[in-house]
């Protein structure tokens, strides 16, 4: 059994041989944002624990990780590529001031800002 740290390296790994490729924002979250969850040990393919376009008050967010049905890490995902400095955050603010997560994280898949 892998440990979070060989987990890490191995997506670090897969990070370094198809960067290139990784050119829109689909594609940030299926192949950047989800393994980091699942590095973390979160099971990305259960809806449960794991919910795509989280939506709480009229407000979304692209991932809410849920533990005991409230949500504990929000994301707001760009663009790989794409800069988090002077990126509008207010949806993501928004979210995390209204519900009982206790993290809320915006990345473009390789910078995570919290």
């Amino acid at each position: 059994m892998n440990t979070v740290r060989q987990a890490y390296i191995e997506l670090c790994t897969r990070y370094q041989k198809f960067k290139n490729n990784i050119d829109s924002l689909e594609a940030t979250k299926i192949n950047l944002v989800l393994p980091f969850l699942q590095v973390l040990t979160y099971d990305v393919f259960n809806p449960t624990e794991v919910i795509a376009a989280y939506m709480h008050e009229g407000h979304a967010v692209d991932f809410a990780v849920v533990v005991k049905k409230a949500p504990l890490i929000l994301v707001h995902v760009e663009k790989h590529g794409n800069s988090l400095s002077g990126v509008p955050n207010a949806e993501l603010v928004e979210v995390f001031q209204k519900s009982a997560a206790r993290v809320a994280v915006m990345t473009n898949g390789v910078d995570f800002q919290f």
